[in-house]
């Protein structure tokens, strides 16, 4: 089958469903979706779709919440580009980390992350201004904690997958976005969303995000068939994983 196909693949996942089924379909994104839900601002994180490579064509996307911090004049906009130029950076670098050299017995995290920005930058994958923008200490933290440990065992293991899904299984109106790892283990998946937020406080920093979450849970139960066992926020920041719980969407 096609999932099947997609699943044994090494490269990016692209998870979709017939868009063929009903005649032009309507488009949304996590990302709107999810700005409606909470009325906690998201000033304070460097994530949008923007920040994980993607563009969504003709889908109109927002923050989380439309609600600014302070007023718009006293936004400062280099401090905007470079959070989302840092967020991009970022995530574009978990990547394309080589993962077989983190595997090896002798691997000392640290000194493989580095390596491979070395490696990535010699082979003009990086730019110079890239690598300055990579939370580079944040990374190696992921590949550090037990959760990173895990992802490194898992024999299946999914970075960047972009999925489209119908909202309504009979409605016309579809929901893009994209998933930054899921790997398996124990046949099912567990869940990770990297954070480049400032405000890692839990009481804030995961409400803010456990909606989106959990909209990628269940784009990706739905198109598997396979159930995610945990959903997980990882604050590069502060070096942290965050669990999600489970909720409706």
């Amino acid at each position: 089958s096609r999932i099947e196909s997609v699943l044994e693949s090494d490269e990016p996942m692209l998870l979709f469903i017939s868009e063929h089924a009903e005649p032009a379909p309507l488009k949304t994104s996590v990302t709107t979706i999810t700005q409606h839900v909470k009325p906690l601002s998201d000033d304070d994180s460097e994530e949008t779709l923007e920040d994980k490579r993607k563009t969504e064509e003709a889908v109109r996307t927002f923050r989380l919440s439309s609600v600014a911090s302070k007023p718009a004049f006293l936004e400062d906009e280099q401090e905007t580009v470079a959070a989302v130029n840092i967020g991009t950076a970022t995530h574009r670098f978990i990547r394309l980390i080589n993962l077989d050299e983190l595997r090896k017995d002798e691997a000392i995290a640290d000194q493989v992350i580095r390596a491979e920005m070395d490696r990535m930058r010699k082979r003009h994958i990086l730019t110079e201004d890239e690598e300055r923008m990579i939370r580079l200490n944040g990374v190696v933290s992921f590949f550090q904690s037990d959760l990173g440990k895990r992802m490194l065992e898992s024999k299946e293991i999914k970075r960047e997958a972009t999925f489209t899904m119908r909202i309504d299984p009979h409605g016309p109106t579809m929901v893009q976005g994209i998933i930054d790892c899921a790997f398996k283990e124990n046949d099912e998946w567990i869940l990770i969303d990297y954070k480049t937020d400032h405000d890692t406080a839990p009481e804030t920093f995961v409400p803010r995000h456990e909606m989106q979450m959990n909209w990628y849970r269940a784009a990706l139960e739905r198109l598997t068939r396979v159930k995610v066992k945990e959903m997980w926020l990882f604050a590069l920041r502060a070096g942290k994983a965050y669990p999600v719980e489970r909720r409706d969407v």
